[in-house]
């Protein structure tokens, strides 16, 4: 069972959790990010910007997982990531995911191949749970706004970040929950990698 007294509501066995892997993102990052979201401001006519506690590299959504799920990954993952070394990434340009409402976006510019390896790691350590992946599909990326609409004039170029370097030297389970009315994303378990 999970332990963390914060969880003592999740410790009966099939209780269910939304879960996800994903990597953490520095402080001196977060106010990077913030500064680009702030480009966007004057182009939204509708939306919301991701708040800064937020801010992740997803490397794995999974959706609903039990706590005994959760616990039998958590040692799979612990030998997978044994050996890992920590890696540098950096960020740069504005993305757009076009869905009925926009998905705006920051994307690693370099150091991709090794979260596309991790990625496919994660991936592969989860099916041997027998469990179906929601979306295994993978694009390394940080979320600044959902749900938006933009302005007409709205020309994605014309937003421009300096390069921002990141190194990766964790990788977290992530519990997505409400804690007070306000989502959260709580880490539940920590792989740090050398």
């Amino acid at each position: 069972m999970i332990t963390h007294p914060f969880f003592s509501c999740y410790n009966d066995v099939g209780d269910s959790m939304r879960i996800f892997v994903g990597i953490p993102i520095s402080d001196a990052s977060k106010n990077w990010v913030v500064q680009g979201q702030k480009q966007l401001i004057p182009w939204m006519t509708k939306g919301r910007l991701t708040d800064p506690d937020l801010f992740h590299i997803t490397l794995l959504f999974i959706g609903e997982m039990t706590t005994d799920q959760v616990e039998a990954w958590d040692r799979k993952l612990n030998q997978l990531f044994a050996d890992e070394r920590s890696f540098e990434v950096s960020f740069l340009n504005f993305g757009l995911f076009k869905k009925r409402e926009d998905v705006l976006w920051i994307g690693v510019h370099q150091g991709s191949e090794r979260l596309y390896e991790l990625h496919k790691k994660v991936l592969e350590s989860y099916s041997t749970l027998n469990l179906q992946v929601i979306n295994p599909s993978f694009h390394p990326h940080l979320t600044i706004a959902r749900n938006v609409k933009l302005g007409q004039q709205f020309d994605i170029n014309s937003l421009s970040l300096s390069e921002k370097k990141l190194n990766i030297n964790c990788i977290h389970i992530y519990l997505s929950h409400q804690v007070d009315g306000k989502l959260t994303y709580t880490p539940l378990y920590t792989y740090r990698l050398q």
